[in-house]
């Protein structure tokens, strides 16, 4: 079953914010490790002076923008699209729209890349995939569907260690009915996680947020964080272009 957002859920180390000034600086930390090329070199969108770093529970970190902050995402793997990127930590850096140039009405379909890690208490994933998302804006609402799958990487069995690599068809985790909040910013909808072993309870409690991304919602990127206590926990991050 899906889940509903938790706003007041805490971020979980492996969205450990950035910290940077002057010059800026990336903390890469443990957590989503995939193997994943290359480095992110983005481009700046018209107007925007800062990178965003954004993790689940919605909390931005602004990084200005210079030659040397550019240096140390360089140093850091990540899957990326022209403005937006998920770092190899899991947490998405990307050039926000701004808000006067996030479009009003249309339906925009976007396509890309995700990472995920998944206990499901019986193995843990170690995932690579795509990205699907859908935005609908209309009569001054906004539905942002995001369905991440197609997953391939490493198993790991929990009892016992034995390690499969392969390809996960059934696995898929979705965002559905979220919606724009503070003009750029993506929030709200429900959570799901299909296809493992566990099936999500009704104690499970998720988080989700994302942003548009590029001169004019170019790109859309969000992180995922779901926790099932004893059952299943999952953490994925997705950025996709139309």
């Amino acid at each position: 079953m899906g889940t509903k957002m938790k706003n007041s859920l805490g971020i979980i180390a492996i969205f450990a914010l950035v910290s940077a000034c002057g010059g800026g600086g990336t903390s890469t930390g443990g957590g989503i490790d995939p193997d994943v090329p290359p480095p992110v070199t983005l481009q700046n969108a018209d107007g925007t002076q800062q990178i965003t770093v954004i993790a689940s529970n919605g909390t931005p970190v602004n990084v200005t923008v210079t030659s040397s902050t550019l240096a140390q995402l360089n140093r850091v793997g990540a899957t990326e699209q022209t403005y937006a990127a998920i770092l190899a930590d899991g947490r998405i850096v990307g050039l926000e729209t701004l808000a006067a140039n996030v479009p009003t009405s249309g339906t925009f379909t976007y396509n890309g890349t995700s990472v995920a890690v998944i206990n499901d208490g019986s193995h843990f994933y170690d995932l690579v995939g795509s990205a699907t998302a859908t935005l609908t804006m209309a009569n001054q609402s906004s539905d942002l569907d995001v369905t991440l799958n197609g997953f391939s990487g490493e198993r790991t069995a929990v009892v016992g260690g034995a390690t499969t690599n392969g390809t996960f068809n059934d696995i898929s985790i979705t965002w559905q009915n979220a919606e724009i909040c503070n003009s750029t910013r993506l929030c709200n909808g429900s959570v799901n996680v299909l296809g493992t072993a566990a099936t999500l309870s009704q104690n499970a409690t998720s988080d989700a947020a994302g942003a548009l991304y590029g001169p004019s919602a170019n790109e859309v990127g969000g992180v995922i964080d779901v926790v099932d206590p004893g059952n299943l926990e999952a953490t994925a991050g997705f950025v996709a272009a139309q």
